[in-house]
């Protein structure tokens, strides 16, 4: 490499004390760099691990509401056996009938 170009492109060099500051620079770019890309890990770790909770959340809120929406279907179909009870009698006859017919039927 020419004078001129190392010139051009920083390499040269006066004495030892520009090189050993050069490899001083580029240790605290390397400690910066570790730094941040630390850094950056724990960003990442820190939004996994706010998206788990949130997951976390929504399933407890959509159990919550199955749950709710079954009691409700359990106190409607209790408030139909007291108001109808032979009706209902016959609709369990009947469903079970069906399984029956659909459980014991021959294969083959």
């Amino acid at each position: 490499m020419s004078n001129a170009t190392r010139a051009a492109s920083g390499l040269e060099m006066k004495d030892g004390r520009d090189f050993k500051s050069g490899v001083h620079r580029l240790g605290q770019d390397v400690d910066r760099l570790k730094d941040d890309l630390t850094g950056l890990a724990r960003d990442a770790a820190g939004t996994a691990r706010s998206g788990v909770v949130e997951a976390k959340q929504g399933v407890r809120q959509g159990l919550e509401a199955a749950r709710e929406m079954g009691m409700g279907a359990t106190e409607s179909l209790r408030g139909q056996v007291v108001t109808r009870p032979f009706t209902s009698l016959g609709i369990a006859v009947g469903i079970g009938l069906l399984v029956g017919l659909v459980i014991g039927r021959p294969r083959g």
